[in-house]
């Protein structure tokens, strides 16, 4: 059953998916940062790339979530995808040691969960912009 207006289930997860995307672009920024004097002792480079993953990862996720702002269709079906995708980055972070980064995959699993709760009230905006 619904218990949240569907216009402000899609606002709230777009407007948490610019924060994710702002909090990896930090993230990201942070790693390249960290990697360059590590470049000749140790994790340099992995560091490096994962920075630069973390920034085109965030850039893609705020195009995404005003995409979904404009056009409040398959929400709920990409978050219901993207569980492996969030472990795996989870994972991803825990063995380079990137605290932050583990930080990141919790904010995107909260996001998830967020999504997932509200099923019903995604479906709900999506059946109403089908009826347009």
């Amino acid at each position: 059953s619904m218990n949240t207006d569907p216009t402000k289930v899609v606002y709230t997860i777009g407007r948490n998916m610019k924060i994710s995307a702002t909090t990896w672009l930090i993230i990201g920024i942070f790693q390249i940062m960290v990697g360059i004097p590590e470049l000749f002792v140790g994790y340099g480079v992995a560091c490096i790339g994962l920075g630069i993953w973390n920034i085109v990862q965030s850039t893609n996720e705020r195009k995404l979530a005003n995409r979904f702002l404009q056009y409040p269709v398959g929400i709920y079906d990409y978050y219901d995808r993207q569980n492996q995708s969030i472990i795996l980055a989870l994972v991803i972070n825990l063995i380079f040691g990137s605290v932050i980064g583990v930080i990141g995959a919790f904010v995107e699993m909260s996001i998830r969960n967020y999504v997932i709760a509200h099923r019903d009230e995604l479906r709900v905006v999506e059946a109403s912009i089908a009826l347009r």
